[in-house]
């Protein structure tokens, strides 16, 4: 029975383990360029001069937490936000 506890315990600690490992890495995106194509051999239309990094999302993956930084000159402005985006929901399918 011990045994068996432990084993538990043991997948459960993975289970965590991989789920928060995921869950960073999903949510560490950076927006530098817009390409023509969904390619990387494609041409870049737009390349941001600032950045613009996912930071999470809400659980109904609605509002996302966006951080956008630029500088300008030698002055770095930095301002971290929630923004609307309704994938996935009637709303979006209207538009």
């Amino acid at each position: 029975m011990r045994r068996f506890a432990y084993i538990c315990i043991i997948i459960f600690a993975l289970c965590l383990f991989c789920s928060s490992a995921f869950a960073v890495q999903e949510t560490d995106l950076q927006v530098k360029r817009l390409h023509a194509e969904p390619s990387e051999a494609s041409n870049v239309v737009f390349e941001f001069p600032i950045e613009v990094k996912l930071l999470g999302y809400t659980e109904d993956r609605n509002w996302y937490k966006f951080k956008v930084s630029f500088n300008l000159g030698l002055v770095n402005f930095t301002y971290v936000g929630w923004a609307k985006v309704p994938i996935g929901t009637p709303e979006a399918a209207s538009q």
